[in-house]
C-alpha cells in the first residue's frame, strides 16, 4: 500500500513538472515574437547601440531555454564593431511564467570586438544614470568566451574570457577579463561615485600599442575616473629587460590621449629596450629616474614624440653601431665604458644631456665630464644641430647646418685628450665640415701643447671604420713630457717635424695603438738616454756599451711608422764633440736594428768608426762592427790622425771596406 502511495506521489511530480514545462514552451512559443522585440530591446540597452535579433531558438527538454542567432550590432561612432557568433539567454521562469522576461544570464560565443571601444563601454555603463531607462533592464550577468579583442593597429588579442556583473537597477557592478592561459587578468568594481577601481596581472605580456615592449610580469592597481576620461594608475611594478620598473601614472582620453608619469628603472637591459623602442646605440644595465609625458590624438601614436627628463645610469656598456657595418652585424661596440652617467631631457625632437660623465678602463682610470649635451633633429629624421660643452668651460664643441651638410667648430682650454693617450693640450681649436658620407673634413687644425705648436689640416671618416688622416707642421714642441704620456723617457729635446699621419681602428679606444707616421723630423738641443755614441765608437773590443747618454744639437731624419715598425733614415746626430750617421729600426717588440758611423771631433788615435746598435729601446746595446774592430790598426795607420769631421766619418766607412778587402785577401791566400 505505502510503495503504491510513493509511485502515486512521484507520478505526480513528474506529471506537474511536465505540464509546467509544456506550459513554458507553450507561451514562449506563442510570444516569440513579443519575446524576440523584448529581447532586442534588453539588448540594444544593455550595449548602446541598435541591436537586432535574425533567429529566435526555443528549446522545451530538457530545460526550456533560448538561443538568440544572427545578431547585428550597428556600427555608431562610439561604440565598439562587435561580432558575435551565438547569444544564449538564460531566463527566470517564474517571471517568464507572468509574461515578464528577466534575463538572469546572457552567454555569448565566438565575440570579436574593439579594445578601445570595450573600454569606452565599461565607462559609460559605470556612470550614473540620471535619465529613466528606455527599457527594464532586467540583466543580470554577461558571460562572453572566447573573445578577441581588435587594437587599433588590427592587431587581435586573446582569446579572453569576459564576466559582466549587474546590479538590481541594472547598473554596472563588476568586469572580469581574463586570457583563457591565465596569463593576463583584469578586475573592475565599481568604486566611488563615478569611479571604478582596478587591478591588472599580466606574465609574458606584450603591449597592445605602439612599439613591440614584452614585460615578463606586469601588476597594477588604480582606478578609473569616468568624468575625466581617465586611467588612474597608483602603483605599477614590472619585471622587464632583465630589470625592474616602479611608478605612477595617469592615462587620459579626454581630448588627445596622454600618458603621464614618473617611474624607476633599475638594472634594465638598455640594447633590447631600446631597440623594441625602435632606437638603438647604446647598450649596457639602465637606471633611469624618469617623468615622462607621452601624447597624441590616437593611442597607438603615444610612443611616437615622447617626452621625457631624468637622472640615469648606464653600467657596463658601449656606444654601438645602429645598421651593418663592414660586414659585421648592427651592435658592433665603438665605444665600451664601465659607467655613464648625467641628466636626460627630451622633447620635440631635441634631446639634452647634463652633467655627463663617463669612465672606460678602455680609455684612461679617470671619469671624463661633466658635460652637457643638446641635440635637434631635422624634421625630415637626422640630425638637425648640436653642442657639447664641459661645464667648466673648458671645452666646446658646436654641429651647425652649413653648405649642404654641418660646420664643426671645436675650442678646448686646458684639456685633456679623452680617447687613447692622455694628452695634455693647452689650446685646440678645430674648424671642420661634416658631410652626409660619415666623414669629417678637418679644414683648420690648430693646437698649442708641451710648450709647441701642432698646425695641419685632414679628415675623419667612421663609416666602415674609425680613420683619421692628418698632414701638417708640429713645432717646438718638448719631447720629454709629450714621451712621458707614452711612458717613454728615452729622447729629450725640442721636436720640429713635417709630415702625415693616418690613424684607423675598428674601435675608436683603439685609434692610436698602431698609427702610420711618415715624416721628417729635427730635434734641437737634447739628449738620448741610455746611449752613449762616444764610448761606444771608442770601444775597440767584443763588449757592448750599455747606459749612458749622448747629447746633441740637432738630431734629424726621415722616420717612417708603419704595422709597428718604426724606421728612421737619414739618421744624423751633431754636437761639439762628434757627428754620426746612420740608419736605425725599431721592431714591434721593441727590437733595435741599425748602425751609425760616428765621427769624433779631436781624437788623436781614432777618426770614425761604425758602430752597431742591437738590444731593446728599454736596454740598448752598442759596440763597433766586426769589421771596425779587425781593421781598425790599418784604418788608423793608414790615414793617421787630425783629419776633419765629415773626413772621420768617411774614414770610419773606408776602414769597413779595407777590413773586408783584406779579409778576402786572406781567404784568397789560404785557397791558393
Amino acid at each position: 500500500m505505502r510503495r503504491t502511495a510513493v509511485i502515486s506521489v512521484g507520478t505526480v511530480a513528474a506529471v506537474v513538472a511536465v505540464a509546467v514545462a509544456v506550459a513554458v514552451a507553450f507561451n514562449l512559443l506563442v510570444a516569440r515574437g513579443a519575446i524576440r522585440d523584448q529581447l532586442e530591446a534588453v539588448l540594444t540597452a544593455t550595449f548602446e547601440t541598435p541591436v537586432s535579433v535574425g533567429r529566435l531558438n526555443i528549446t522545451l527538454l530538457p530545460d526550456p531555454s533560448l538561443t538568440a542567432r544572427q545578431i547585428t550590432f550597428a556600427r555608431l561612432d562610439r561604440t565598439p564593431n562587435l561580432s558575435v557568433a551565438a547569444v544564449h539567454v538564460d531566463v527566470g521562469l517564474s517571471q517568464l511564467w507572468r509574461g515578464e522576461l528577466v534575463i538572469t544570464e546572457l552567454r555569448l560565443e565566438d565575440v570579436t570586438g574593439g579594445l578601445a571601444g570595450l573600454m569606452e563601454y565599461v565607462a559609460r555603463m559605470s556612470r550614473p544614470r540620471t535619465d529613466e531607462p528606455s527599457v527594464d533592464m532586467a540583466l543580470r550577468r554577461i558571460l562572453a568566451s572566447p573573445v578577441r579583442l581588435l587594437s587599433q593597429g588590427g592587431r587581435k588579442l586573446g582569446p579572453y574570457e569576459l564576466a559582466v556583473q549587474f546590479g538590481a537597477e541594472g547598473e554596472l557592478m563588476s568586469v572580469t577579463l581574463a586570457r583563457l592561459d591565465s596569463l593576463v587578468r583584469l578586475n573592475m568594481a565599481r568604486g566611488d561615485p563615478g569611479s571604478v577601481s582596478f587591478g591588472f596581472m599580466a606574465r609574458d605580456w606584450r603591449i597592445p600599442y605602439g612599439p613591440p615592449l614584452t614585460f615578463g610580469r606586469v601588476d597594477a592597481v588604480g582606478r578609473w575616473l569616468n568624468e575625466e576620461n581617465e586611467l588612474e594608475i597608483s602603483d605599477l611594478r614590472v619585471g622587464a629587460y632583465g630589470g625592474a620598473l616602479a611608478g605612477q601614472m595617469r592615462l587620459g582620453w579626454g581630448g588627445d590621449w596622454l600618458l603621464k608619469g614618473q617611474a624607476l628603472l633599475e638594472g634594465v637591459d638598455a640594447g633590447a629596450f631600446l631597440s623594441d623602442l625602435g632606437r638603438s646605440g647604446l647598450t649596457g644595465r639602465l637606471d633611469w629616474d624618469v617623468a615622462f609625458e607621452l601624447r597624441s590624438p590616437e593611442l597607438a601614436g603615444l610612443f611616437v614624440a615622447p617626452e621625457m627628463a631624468g637622472d640615469f645610469r648606464l653600467r657596463n656598456g658601449a656606444l654601438v653601431t645602429r645598421g651593418e657595418s663592414r660586414g659585421k652585424p648592427a651592435g658592433t661596440p665603438l665605444l665600451a665604458f664601465d659607467d655613464l652617467e648625467g641628466q636626460v631631457r627630451y622633447a620635440k625632437g631635441r634631446t639634452e644631456l647634463r652633467r655627463l660623465r663617463l669612465r672606460s678602463r678602455k680609455l684612461s682610470t679617470r671619469w671624463l665630464g661633466p658635460y652637457e649635451i643638446k641635440l635637434q633633429t631635422a624634421e625630415e629624421g637626422g640630425l638637425h644641430s648640436a653642442s657639447l660643452r664641459r661645464e667648466d668651460d673648458r671645452f666646446e664643441l658646436l654641429i651647425r647646418p652649413a653648405d649642404g651638410g654641418h660646420r664643426l667648430d671645436l675650442d678646448a682650454r686646458r684639456w685633456v685628450l679623452p680617447v687613447g693617450p692622455p694628452l695634455r693640450i693647452d689650446r685646440l681649436e678645430l674648424v671642420g665640415q661634416l658631410t652626409q658620407s660619415d666623414r669629417l673634413r678637418l679644414d683648420r687644425i690648430n693646437a698649442k701643447l708641451y710648450d709647441g705648436q701642432v698646425e695641419g689640416k685632414g679628415s675623419l671618416a667612421w663609416k666602415d671604420r674609425w680613420a683619421m688622416d692628418v698632414n701638417g707642421r708640429v713645432t717646438d714642441v718638448d719631447l720629454a713630457p709629450l714621451l712621458a704620456v707614452f711612458d717613454k723617457r728615452s729622447l729629450t729635446g725640442r721636436l720640429n717635424a713635417k709630415g702625415e699621419a693616418r690613424l684607423a681602428s675598428h674601435r675608436i679606444s683603439r685609434l692610436f695603438k698602431r698609427p702610420v707616421i711618415y715624416c721628417d723630423f729635427s730635434i734641437l738641443e737634447g739628449a738620448i738616454h741610455e746611449v752613449d755614441l762616444q764610448r761606444a765608437a771608442q770601444n775597440l773590443s767584443d763588449d757592448y756599451v750599455t747606459g749612458g747618454e749622448t747629447g746633441f744639437e740637432q738630431l734629424s731624419g726621415r722616420l717612417y711608422l708603419e704595422n709597428g715598425m718604426l724606421t728612421v733614415d737619414d739618421l744624423r746626430v751633431a754636437s761639439a764633440a762628434f757627428e754620426a750617421k746612420g740608419q736605425l729600426a725599431v721592431g714591434p717588440q721593441s727590437d733595435l736594428y741599425g748602425e751609425v758611423n760616428v765621427g769624433i771631433r779631436q781624437v788623436s788615435t781614432l777618426i770614425g768608426i761604425p758602430v752597431r746598435i742591437s738590444g731593446t729601446t728599454q736596454e740598448p746595446r752598442l759596440r763597433p762592427t766586426n769589421a771596425a774592430i779587425a781593421g781598425a790598426a790599418a784604418g788608423t795607420a793608414v790615414l793617421g790622425p787630425g783629419l776633419g769631421t765629415a773626413l772621420g766619418i768617411k774614414a770610419g766607412q773606408a776602414v769597413k771596406k779595407l777590413s773586408e778587402f783584406l779579409s778576402r785577401a786572406a781567404e784568397n791566400a789560404r785557397a791558393e
